[in-house]
């Protein structure tokens, strides 16, 4: 069964309903509840959240972007395949900056009290939305 996709409302396609996002974006909004709440009582947590954050999100956008790179490389021969695809990348451009903001944030958490704003979810908001 294909992932299902979705059209958002500025042009690019996203993968919210693939089984990574089942996984990967509760798992986001989870680590982002457990920060806001340690900071509304004051606490740390010494990074643990972040390291788990970093583990599982981190190592899935890594794999995630290194598989998109060996799609890319893949040889189009076909004239309707390339205009395809030159189509899709100029759709995806916006989204691709997107993405690398996405990408940027994840390091915004180690920084303490402004780690509480929710950048796992955002980030991987923009990674799902990018595909």
């Amino acid at each position: 069964m294909a992932d299902e996709t979705i059209k958002n409302e500025s042009g690019g396609v996203g993968n919210f309903f693939s089984p990574e996002a089942f996984v990967i974006l509760p798992l986001a909004i989870i680590l982002d509840l457990i920060g806001i709440i340690l900071v509304c009582f004051a606490l740390d947590d010494f990074w643990i959240t972040d390291i788990i954050g970093f583990a599982i999100i981190g190592s899935w956008s890594f794999l995630r972007s290194r598989a998109k790179n060996a799609e890319s490389r893949v040889q189009i021969s076909d004239i309707r395949k390339r205009q395809e695809r030159i189509k899709k990348i100029k759709q995806t451009k916006k989204t691709g900056r997107m993405a690398k903001w996405g990408k940027r944030l994840k390091f915004l958490e180690f920084i303490p009290y402004v780690g509480a704003i929710p950048f796992w979810t955002i980030s991987v908001y923009f990674d799902l939305k990018e595909s």
